[in-house]
């Protein structure tokens, strides 16, 4: 059985961590932003950075758990990621995580945290962007849209949409009066938005919705890395939801079929290519990753190569342009139609 967290609410106690690597120099001031951010949005922080042994696991996993273990504290945010996350992983109190749950949300190489908290300890986690680019002094915030859906879910209630067009505010998670939760697809319908290089547009290759599975978010990057240091993971029947960063159609494939080698795609409920980008700080390469019809043959290749058509491309998650935060480790379904993301249950626990 799944264990949740209680949403969060102003004036709770809120912890800023490091769990996969050294503070990386480029983020110091962001340290002393998010602090200052989160004090504006709210609520109370205490700072789980560690400055002086970082570069050893240990010292990072003991750290976490103390997070963990600190009663006041009811979430935990990442300032960043790091290659090193797969260090701690043996090293966490998974049974103290799941008698103890805590929101914590992360995205990028802070994935594999992620994804063994909601299998080893059964608890649901959040893919959602780090918070050195959630404050208001980052030097590359993310667009208020995915600022207010980061909120708009941890906090389980709406929040401000000053900013907003009618149609990114339509776009917001909803929550159903039953406590159910829709992750609406903003980029179904992408002449609504402000095209730029890292929009993307919703491609399915079948017309069939996908069956209610658990939940996970990941990049493709670090769910190669889990696999290269053997780190079990059981995708079958989840409902697996992808994106990748600077990579050729080729080179994704590529990296697919090393994936299922090492983690059996074919039994999967469903596959969502959420976004395939460029870096916006480098020169454009030849990529055409927004190209329906290359989609559309990448589609139709992945499914000969992992056989199952119940492969969709394009979803607001991970590093496109508009992000949603999405709960890991709760049963949802895929909607075609739609390209929305449909949980049947909240991802928190009401009563908490």
């Amino acid at each position: 059985m799944t264990t949740k967290p209680r949403s969060l609410s102003q004036g709770d106690t809120v912890a800023l961590i490091s769990p996969a690597n050294a503070l990386p120099d480029r983020f110091k001031k962001q340290e002393e932003y998010s602090i200052s951010y989160l004090q504006k949005m709210g609520y109370k922080v205490k700072n789980y950075i560690n400055h002086t042994d970082a570069n050893n696991p240990f010292v990072r996993a003991n750290t976490l758990m103390d997070a963990y273990n600190d009663k006041d504290v009811k979430a935990l945010f990442p300032i960043c990621g790091g290659e090193k996350v797969h260090e701690i992983l043996d090293l966490i109190d998974y049974d103290f995580i799941s008698a103890n749950p805590k929101i914590i949300c992360g995205y990028s190489f802070i994935g594999p945290l992620l994804l063994s908290i909601s299998e080893r300890a059964k608890c649901t986690t959040f893919f959602g962007p780090h918070m050195n680019f959630i404050n208001d002094r980052s030097t590359n915030r993310e667009l208020l849209y995915t600022v207010a859906a980061f909120w708009n879910i941890l906090s389980w209630s709406d929040v401000e949409k000053t900013g907003l067009s009618n149609y990114e505010r339509a776009c917001l998670p909803k929550r159903t009066p039953d406590q159910r939760l829709e992750l609406t697809n903003i980029y179904k319908n992408p002449q609504k938005i402000k095209q730029s290089r890292q929009d993307i547009s919703y491609t399915t290759l079948n017309d069939t919705d996908t069956d209610e599975a658990i939940v996970y978010a990941q990049s493709l990057d670090s769910l190669m890395l889990m696999g290269n240091y053997n780190i079990p993971l059981n995708l079958n029947g989840k409902l697996l939801l992808l994106d990748t960063l600077d990579d050729s159609f080729d080179y994704i494939k590529y990296k697919m079929n090393i994936l299922n080698d090492k983690y059996p795609l074919n039994n999967v409920s469903g596959i969502i290519f959420a976004s395939f980008n460029e870096r916006t700080d480098k020169p454009q390469k030849e990529l055409d990753l927004q190209n329906n019809q290359q989609i559309m043959n990448f589609l139709k290749t992945m499914s000969d190569s992992l056989h199952t058509d119940k492969l969709y491309y394009g979803f607001p998650m991970g590093h496109c342009k508009y992000k949603l935060t999405i709960p890991i480790g709760i049963k949802a379904k895929f909607d075609y139609k739609s390209g929305s993301l449909i949980y049947s249950e909240s991802p928190f626990d009401h009563q908490r």
